[in-house]
């Protein structure tokens, strides 16, 4: 169990308060002292790491270094990255007040939502794939969303850390759900973008149905495994009963325990997304684009004064 680190100071950051804890880590609202802003800190105890600890920091800080230099429109933004006295693994990225799950306790989201946060995950995704990486701990907890209704994805600089994991246990102790994670990579298979299509459609089933899929019965995760291999899923319609058949099809098939029979790539994925975005009638589409437009317009400027 991590050491609760509220005001205390790491490098540039003094940690508020604690705004989230999943399993492998604890989150902090801090302020940035030199450039006055908001940061989250995320914290991980060293000894949850299964990396041999005299090849952490190489390991960690070299693929973290590579991770910071890719930018993206909807990929969080990292602001520093350390090891503090061999205990504590740190990363400081942009502060957003909440994350895709908090907003999932709501229930299910409206269909046109669902499908253009989908999208800009899928774009970040394809980029991330395309240098060559796979996040590989994708759930809705790294999800971000800004006031603007856009989302980020976090979190990626720890996919080094999870794809260490040598078994099963060392596996469930770096996750937080295996709701999201493919059968592949719960049988510690080797990783590509046919896993990340995996979680990415697990997230799209949660969004339209407002529960995630494979979390009915029992929720130990020998259980929820053998559900995943034997893809014992409830279709989405029985849940929600207005999405349309193509878009329940299209979010099954991201969920097939054998990854040759989902989709061939994450562009035939999105297009087929985007289709259904399109069949929205003008109408029935919500004033997304007008309410970004007034947020703009009137979201309140921080001074750093507020941060104490």
């Amino acid at each position: 169990m991590l050491d609760n680190l509220s005001n205390s100071q790491i490098g540039d950051f003094v940690l508020q308060e604690m705004v989230g804890r999943r399993v492998a880590m604890a989150l902090y609202r801090a302020a940035q002292q030199s450039l006055k802003r908001f940061a989250v800190v995320k914290i991980i105890d060293v000894k949850s790491v299964p990396l041999p600890k005299e090849a952490l920091e190489d390991d960690f800080i070299t693929f973290t270094r590579n991770i910071v230099a890719l930018e993206h429109m909807h990929l969080q933004p990292i602001y520093d990255y350390g090891i503090v006295d061999d205990q504590y693994i740190f990363i400081a990225a942009r502060f957003m007040a909440g994350n895709l799950y908090e907003l999932l306790q709501t229930g299910p989201l409206p269909i046109e939502q669902t499908l253009e946060l989908s999208l800009q995950i899928a774009l970040a995704l394809m980029f991330i794939h395309s240098n060559g990486l796979v996040h590989s701990s994708l759930s809705p907890r790294n999800v971000y969303i800004d006031e603007m209704s856009n989302a980020y994805i976090d979190d990626l600089e720890l996919s080094r850390v999870v794809q260490a994991a040598r078994t099963q246990k060392e596996l469930q102790s770096l996750l937080d759900e295996p709701f999201y994670t493919s059968v592949e990579q719960l049988e510690l298979q080797p990783l590509n973008g046919h896993t990340e299509m995996y979680s990415f459609g697990a997230i799209v089933y949660h969004m339209l149905t407002g529960v995630a899929p494979f979390s009915d019965g029992d929720q130990r995760f020998e259980a929820v495994l053998s559900r995943k291999q034997r893809n014992q899923v409830v279709p989405l319609r029985h849940i929600n009963p207005s999405i349309s058949p193509a878009l329940e099809k299209a979010v099954l098939r991201t969920l097939r325990a054998n990854p040759d029979e989902r989709f061939p790539d994450f562009q035939t994925l999105e297009s087929a997304l985007r289709q259904e975005l399109n069949l929205i009638k003008p109408g029935d589409r919500t004033m997304m684009d007008k309410v970004r437009g007034v947020l703009s317009r009137i979201r309140p400027k921080t001074r750093f004064l507020e941060l104490y």
